[in-house]
């Protein structure tokens, strides 16, 4: 029985000894102040790099390639929050602001380098108001035709019409009609021009026109475009901004 007592006291005095060393130290507790409220500040800074979705190309026709540019810039947002008490059963509530705008810039220099027979074609703006252009090219073993007829009414009531051909035939030869035309009404012009030639190698013709005014621009060229390169400089902005 000595031994009974002795097995049923073990459980007694670890559970006594788990009590003594369980209990935590005397704690000094401070109150929560919910009189006053809080007030916070915040800023942000960085940089942005942009890569706008392409939009077909700077150039529509033969040999044109898709833009791939990037922009680059900042950006800078500020927050702020301010308390407003107890609420919902002693929470404390607050109130917050979130500002933030970014920009980006770039200058865009594109160039494109054109072969063979084809046609293309770049505006810039909205295009020039009321105009029409056509152009016919064509050529053989021994000819080579080219036509621009340009017709415009700019804005003002002013405009300009222009009929240029340039052929040879027979060949072998050569033929250049470039043609200017200012309006003299209005703010426009046109310029252009047709090239033939015939030689060993058979004939090639060519035909360009150019026309602008105060909404904007087009130029075109039509036939065998070897030689042609044409730069466009663009310069695509972005800012964006939210508030929450």
């Amino acid at each position: 029985m000595k031994s009974n007592r002795f097995l049923m006291a073990v459980p007694f005095l670890l559970g006594t000894t788990a009590l003594v060393y369980g209990a935590d130290p005397a704690q000094t507790i401070y109150p929560v102040d919910d009189a006053h409220g809080f007030f916070s500040l915040s800023g942000t800074v960085g940089g942005v790099v942009m890569d706008l979705p392409d939009g077909g190309g700077l150039f529509l026709g033969e040999g044109a390639n898709d833009a791939n540019d990037l922009l680059f810039g900042g950006t800078a947002g500020v927050s702020a929050a301010i308390g407003t008490g107890p609420v919902l059963g002693g929470l404390q509530g607050f109130i917050g602001l979130n500002l933030f705008g970014t920009y980006a810039y770039a200058d865009v220099n594109k160039t494109s380098a054109f072969t063979g027979p084809g046609v293309v074609v770049m505006q810039g703006g909205t295009g020039p108001f009321s105009s029409l252009i056509t152009i016919a090219t064509s050529s053989g073993a021994t000819s080579a035709f080219a036509d621009i007829t340009s017709t415009h009414t700019n804005p003002d009531g002013g405009g300009e019409a222009v009929v240029v051909e340039a052929v040879t035939n027979p060949g072998p030869g050569a033929e250049d009609a470039p043609y200017t035309s200012n309006a003299v009404v209005g703010n426009s012009f046109q310029w252009g021009g047709g090239q033939t030639r015939v030689d060993g190698a058979g004939g090639s013709a060519t035909a360009y026109a150019a026309l602008a005014d105060e909404n904007g621009g087009v130029f075109i060229a039509a036939g065998n475009l070897d030689g042609l390169n044409l730069t466009q400089s663009t310069a695509p902005k972005r800012f964006t901004s939210a508030a929450t």
